[in-house]
């Protein structure tokens, strides 16, 4: 999802149906809504929201972050409501979630993928700044709390998980630039070894709370009344 109106991005994980991800530096808090199915900008390049249904509020009770955003320690979890029109969780209307790692993978250059609302800037249209899109590169090094690799990632990125595809988990958030065309460069991120980011998603607050994680439920399932 994209975190409206920073223009961050933002994602679900672990089957929990109102909780999300993103960096802290992207600061969510009770002004923000997360954004699915974005649409394209208009030719000129203006914002095109999308429908009332696919927009969560931000729980500003929910929100517990690392206090700053150092590389390596620079992360959010946090709830959003459900949606005033439909009823549903965001799970429950999205169908799907990123797992978490229980720990990082080894550097062994293994595929990362990196799905975010990066920028954009000419020759590629206006259309495409901040929407959606997918690049995948090689893992760099894992070290400690930080995790690096060299997708290729803009602003609006901060926040993206950092997707493993060869154990199909996310191994940390997305949170820096730096990747050039020098092949000692990478990108960064808070790797899953953090351990506050970790105690946070033990210890959801307000609407994070929700079933833990394992609980089996029925997605598209709309909740009791």
């Amino acid at each position: 999802a994209r975190l409206a109106p920073i223009g961050c991005t933002v994602w679900l994980f672990n089957n929990r149906p109102n909780s999300a991800i993103t960096a802290n530096h992207c600061g969510p808090d009770g002004s923000d809504t997360i954004w699915f199915n974005v649409p394209l900008r208009t030719a000129g390049g203006s914002v095109v929201p999308p429908l009332p249904e696919d927009q969560y509020p931000v729980d500003n009770a929910s929100v517990q972050d690392s206090g700053g955003s150092s590389i390596g320690n620079d992360w959010a979890v946090f709830g959003v409501f459900d949606n005033s029109n439909t009823g549903l969780s965001p799970l429950d209307a999205q169908l799907d979630s990123y797992l978490l790692a229980t720990a990082p993978p080894p550097a062994d250059g293994r595929p990362i993928n990196i799905t975010g609302y990066g920028s954009t800037s000419s020759p590629v249209p206006p259309a495409w700044f901040a929407v959606q899109k997918t690049h995948t590169g090689p893992l760099f090094s894992v070290s400690g709390s930080t995790i690096r690799y060299r997708p290729d990632t803009t602003g609006g990125n901060s926040g993206s998980a950092v997707y493993d595809e060869q154990d199909g988990m996310v191994v940390g958030i997305h949170t820096n630039g730096g990747c050039g065309s020098s092949s000692t460069s990478s990108n960064s991120g808070t790797s899953i070894a953090n351990n506050g980011w970790r105690s946070a998603i033990m210890q959801a607050r307000g609407i994070a709370g929700g079933p833990t994680p394992g609980v089996i439920r029925v997605l598209g399932e709309r909740p009791a009344t």
